[in-house]
C-alpha cells in the first residue's frame, strides 16, 4: 500500500463536502438528497482516501449481517465508491478498497457484499458472483380477484419495527437475505420523492407483511413491492388476494426475487416477465470466521481439506480443514489442501450460488471428485438472493 495515503473516516466538514461533491458527481443524484443518504449509512460509516489533506475518493460502509444456513453472519456492505474522473485509471479505487477490506476484517466481519459497478476492479480484489436480484413485471389484472383467507391491516411505515421479527423470520429461511441495520431499514421505508410508501400486515397475529409504493402512469399507476414477507401459505395466497385487488387501478405489479421465484407458481398462466437482473458479489475477508459463522444442514456430517490463496489477505492463505456437524462448521488450520481455489472462487461455494462442479469447469476450484461432492453437499442450499440495494 503506498503510504502517501491516509483512509479513514471524516476529519473535518470539508471532507465530507468533498466527498459529497465527488459522490454527487459519480452517481449523478442531487445534493439535495445528500443528508437523507448521511441518515441511512451514518456519518461514521463512511471512509474517505486522502493525500496532502485533500479527500480523493470515498465509499460508504453498511455494517449488518448476511443470512447463510439459517444463521447471520458478519457483513460489511460496500456502497457509494466514487473516485472522480481526473483519479480513474491511477489505481486510487484499488488503494482505497484494499485499505477497506483490511479495516474490514481487522473489525471481525468476516464477509463484504456490494453491487459492482465493474466486476473487474472487483474480481482484482477477490470478489466473485454470489447471488441474484431479479425484477419481476406483471400485469395486475391477469392476477385473479380471490377472497382472502387472512385479512390485510394497514400499518404506518414508520412503525417499521414491528415487521422485524417477521423479516428476520422469513430471511433466515433464505439465503444471502440481508440481516439489516436501521440503515437498511430506511432505505426501504423511506418514500422516495413523488411516491408514498404503504405497509400492510397479512393476518392477526401476522403471517407475513407487504410494503409498496404506487408509482402513477398516466390515469393509472405500477405497484412496486418494495418488500414482502410470507411465512405461510396462508400469507402467500393473500399477498396475491391483496395484489389482485389492485387490477382496477394499477397497470403492473413489480417485485423483487430470486433467479427462481416460488411466488408466480400459484398464478393461473405463465404472464411473469424479467424486466431487470443483477448479480451481487462478495467478498470472504477471514477464511475461517466465514466458515464457522454459517450454518449447514443438522443432518451432515462432513469434512472438506482447501487450500487457499489470497494475494491481499494474506492470512487467508494455507490450507484449512472444515468440520461439519451438527449445523455447525469448525475450521482448523492444516489438512490435505484437496481442494484448491482462490479467495475469489470461494466467493461463489460459500453462498452456494454455483455447484462446485460448475466452479471446477470454470476453473475457480480444483479438486478430485470426493471433495467436489463433500463441497456439494456442504454448501447446498435455498438460491442465493437479496431484495436489497446499498
Amino acid at each position: 500500500m503506498d503510504s502517501g495515503w491516509n483512509y479513514g473516516p471524516f476529519g473535518d466538514p470539508r471532507d465530507e463536502e468533498r466527498l459529497r461533491d465527488i459522490l454527487t458527481q459519480c452517481f449523478t443524484f442531487p445534493p439535495s438528497r445528500w443528508d437523507t443518504y448521511v441518515g441511512q449509512v451514518a456519518r461514521e460509516n463512511f471512509r474517505c482516501l486522502s493525500r496532502n489533506g485533500q479527500v480523493e475518493a470515498g465509499l460508504a460502509l453498511f455494517f449488518m449481517g448476511q443470512w447463510f444456513g439459517g444463521r447471520s453472519v458478519p457483513m460489511a456492505g460496500v456502497a457509494a465508491v466514487g473516485v472522480p474522473p481526473e483519479n480513474r485509471a491511477r489505481k486510487v479505487a484499488f488503494e482505497l478498497l484494499q485499505r477497506m477490506l483490511r479495516e474490514v476484517r481487522e473489525r471481525g466481519y468476516p464477509l463484504s457484499a456490494l453491487y459492482a459497478s465493474t466486476q473487474r476492479l472487483y474480481r482484482r480484489l477477490g470478489y466473485e458472483q454470489a447471488g441474484s436480484r431479479v425484477l419481476y413485471a406483471l400485469p395486475a389484472r391477469s392476477v385473479p380477484r380471490e377472497k382472502r383467507e387472512i385479512e390485510a391491516t394497514a400499518l404506518d411505515p414508520s412503525r417499521h419495527e414491528l415487521l422485524h421479527d417477521l423479516y428476520r423470520r422469513g430471511a433466515s429461511r433464505n439465503a444471502g437475505n440481508l440481516d439489516r441495520n436501521e440503515g437498511i431499514w430506511k432505505r426501504v421505508v423511506l418514500a422516495p420523492a413523488d411516491e408514498m410508501v404503504f405497509a400492510y400486515l397479512l393476518g392477526s397475529p401476522p403471517e407475513g407483511y407487504i410494503v409498496y409504493t404506487q408509482k402513477r402512469v398516466e390515469l393509472a399507476y405500477d405497484l412496486q413491492v418494495r418488500d414482502l414477507v410470507t411465512l405461510t401459505p396462508r400469507a402467500v395466497r393473500a399477498a396475491w388476494a391483496f395484489l389482485g385487488d389492485h387490477g382496477s387501478m394499477a397497470n403492473e405489479i413489480k417485485w423483487i426475487g430470486p433467479a427462481v421465484d416460488p411466488f408466480p407458481a400459484l398464478l393461473p398462466e405463465q404472464h411473469v416477465k424479467t424486466t431487470y437482473a443483477s448479480r451481487w458479489m462478495i467478498r470472504v475477508t477471514d477464511v475461517a470466521k466465514a466458515l464457522e459463522a454459517r450454518g449447514y444442514e443438522e443432518s451432515l456430517e462432513e469434512e472438506l481439506h482447501l487450500e487457499v490463496t489470497d494475494d491481499l489477505l494474506p492470512e487467508n492463505e494455507g490450507r484449512w480443514t472444515l468440520h461439519v456437524s451438527d449445523g455447525r462448521g469448525k475450521v482448523e488450520r492444516g489438512g490435505r489442501g484437496e481442494m484448491r481455489l482462490h479467495a475469489r472462487g470461494l466467493a461463489p461455494l460459500y453462498s452456494g450460488f454455483l455447484p462446485p462442479p460448475a466452479l471446477a469447469t470454470l476453473g475457480w476450484i480444483e479438486a478430485p471428485a470426493a471433495a467436489l461432492g463433500a463441497a456439494r453437499r456442504i454448501f447446498a442450499g435455498p438460491e442465493p438472493w437479496m431484495p436489497d440495494m446499498f
